[in-house]
């Protein structure tokens, strides 16, 4: 436990420069009765300085008491403080610092002490400088007020270390209240930790079984890719040969006007030569369509003309498809469908570039 400089108190002393004063005192009340001649004169001044020596007894009693008393409760206080010591550690660091500004303070009482034991030395000279008793009692009065002036400093000084330990206690509580509360947050913060463990460790099994998981899907991607740049290799070499056996069919296959002989209906439409006329202009060609088809009816009202109809006037009318069709046999059905459908993709492009609209069908 830390050791302290100031003790508890045990009785009041009075100062030895006090003692030396009434000593003085007594002195000049004896030499005053030897000497009948200065009795008038020294009795007044005598009766000045014992009860000047009796109030500065008794002030500095009271003082020394109040002082000591306040001492004593800040003992109690700090031993309360030393007693807690293991939990507030960084207070009682504040406290030693306290301890030494205290020490500092009890090296000021010590000057204070050794300026008394001076004015002591001085008050024993009296004997030898009794004509300048005013002029020493002017000194010792002025002295003792500047005394007085410094206890009253450290009387203040003694209240506002009193309101610092007040701060610091209340300080301790506000520690403790948080102490508490930080026990609360550890436990909460262990449970946590706990709960942490238990989930790395899942974790840890977890990523264990994603590394074996992992390294049999890299094995199996291995083999794969293996077996993906065998199948390439295959491929390129299907695809050289497949080129081989291209090369000879990548000419550009004839058109014909008319179908040769020994050519089959299927293969001559696949490559005859589609030729279109001129076509009617957008506005002009839906009514042109429109009176084809009633010429060809019996209906004596015209009726509107769809795009499908509109393509079918097209392909007898503006194209060569009723002159090949002629080209083909009775039963070329399959060979007539893909004729048609070529020259109505054709007839469609045409229209498709002539951007002919429904708007434009009546």
């Amino acid at each position: 436990m830390t050791q302290h400089p100031i003790r508890s108190p045990q009785e009041p002393h009075i100062s030895y420069q006090l003692w030396g004063m009434a000593i003085a005192g007594l002195c000049l009340s004896g030499i005053g009765l030897l000497l009948p001649i200065m009795t008038p004169i020294m009795m007044p001044l005598l009766m000045v300085v014992a009860v000047g020596l009796l109030l500065q007894i008794y002030n500095q009693s009271r003082k020394n008491q109040q002082l000591h008393k306040a001492l004593h409760r800040y003992h109690q206080q700090l031993a309360k403080l030393e007693a807690q010591q293991p939990r507030f550690q960084p207070l009682l660091d504040a406290i030693a610092d306290e301890q030494q500004q205290r020490q500092a303070l009890e090296r000021r009482l010590t000057e204070l002490q050794h300026q008394l034991d001076q004015q002591q030395i001085q008050y024993q000279a009296l004997d030898s400088q009794l004509q300048a008793v005013q002029e020493a009692l002017d000194k010792a009065r002025s002295q003792s007020q500047a005394s007085e002036a410094k206890l009253l400093e450290l009387t203040q000084e003694n209240s506002a270390y009193e309101d610092w330990i007040e701060e610091q206690e209340q300080r301790a509580k506000d520690l403790e209240a948080q102490v508490t509360s930080l026990g609360t947050e550890r436990d909460r913060l262990q449970t946590h930790l706990t709960e942490a463990g238990a989930s790395i460790a899942t974790l840890e099994s977890d990523r264990l079984q994603l590394e074996e998981t992992c390294q049999e899907a890299q094995h199996q991607i291995a083999e794969l890719e293996q077996e993906l740049e065998e199948t390439c290799q295959a491929a390129q070499r299907q695809i050289a040969e497949l080129e081989q056996e291209l090369e000879p069919y990548r000419l550009t296959p004839p058109i014909y006007a008319n179908r040769p002989p020994q050519m089959s209906n299927e293969k001559f439409v696949r490559h005859a030569d589609i030729q279109l006329l001129d076509f009617p202009r957008p506005e002009q060609l839906a009514e042109q369509a429109k009176h084809h088809y009633h010429r060809r009816s019996s209906d004596p009202t015209p009726r509107p003309v769809s795009l499908n109809g509109i393509v079918d006037y097209l392909r007898h009318e503006f194209t060569n498809y009723d002159r090949l069709c002629e080209e083909l046999g009775s039963y070329s059905r399959p060979a007539r469908n893909i004729l048609k459908a070529r020259v109505n993709a054709q007839i469609w492009e045409r229209l498709s570039e002539m951007r002919l609209t429904l708007d434009d069908v009546v």
